[in-house]
């Protein structure tokens, strides 16, 4: 974003996207599963149907452990041998606050169906994402 406002394009017109998906691999050993760890591509979940990706309902519902890459403000979840990094609700509003906070021009998702259209995960709330979204930026 930075790059582009550097360049001369008005901060008003730049737009910060947000996945409501995520990416996962298949540990090489689950004891070494931080940021980084070794792996392969995860496999396909029934969504999206694709190696290495996950909706952010289909990686909610993988269960194991949640936990926080202060570096990158962002969740990473891991159960066993699975890893997947993805953006949930505190991370969206984290990149919400930003976007005010820098003046960019707002934010824009892919894709509204891998967002928790069911209300399904843990938090019970159907399209987190965007309603985390929405309560920021308004």
């Amino acid at each position: 974003m930075n790059y582009w406002a550097q360049k001369g394009m008005p901060k008003e017109k730049i737009l910060v996207g947000i996945a409501t998906y995520g990416y996962g691999w298949t540990l090489d050993d689950p004891n070494n599963n931080g940021m980084n760890a070794p792996g392969q591509p995860a496999p396909p979940l029934p969504l999206t149907q694709t190696n290495g990706q996950g909706a952010y309902f289909e990686i909610c519902n993988i269960g194991g452990t949640r936990h926080w890459d202060a570096a990158q403000k962002m969740p990473y979840r891991v159960n066993g041998k699975l890893w997947y990094g993805y953006d949930d609700q505190s991370s969206v509003r984290t990149k919400m606050s930003w976007i005010i906070h820098n003046k960019f021009g707002g934010a824009f998702t892919w894709a509204l169906d891998m967002d928790d259209f069911n209300g399904q995960c843990p938090e019970g709330q159907k399209y987190i994402l965007h309603n985390a979204i929405k309560e920021i930026l308004g």
